[in-house]
């Protein structure tokens, strides 16, 4: 896949966060950007639906945010991918139907005894 070495590289450098400009990226994956990614901020969305670039990112823990076109840099920051898929709008439907109480979040423990017992 194109993108591997992308995902590689985001996998074991393991920053929090990091700015790469575009040559960087192409630098990374060996080959050139497609003229999309320098026209539409479509391209770096988190979105993996037919993205294989995205795939590669989020696939390794990441998300692209603070694009800009005109600087040609994306920003990306690690997220943790097991608590986002709880906070998705598909698990809150989900939830909805074993009984989810209007106004409590149930993604997050609410006594801090029990912080990091579901990580």
């Amino acid at each position: 896949m194109k993108y591997e070495p992308l995902a590689h590289f985001l996998r074991t450098e393991a920053f929090d966060a990091r700015s790469l400009s575009f040559s960087e990226v192409e630098a990374i994956i060996g080959a050139p950007l497609p003229p999309s990614a320098r026209l539409r901020p479509e391209w770096w969305s988190n979105n993996p639906t037919g993205h294989v670039n995205a795939q590669a990112w989020l696939g390794a823990g990441y998300k692209t945010e603070a694009l800009n076109l005109s600087e040609e840099t994306v920003i990306f920051r690690r997220y943790d991918a097991d608590r986002s898929a709880r906070r998705h709008p598909a698990f809150g439907a989900l939830a909805g139907t074993v009984g989810v109480i209007p106004g409590f979040d149930l993604t997050e423990p609410a006594d801090p005894d029990w912080a990091g017992l579901y990580d």
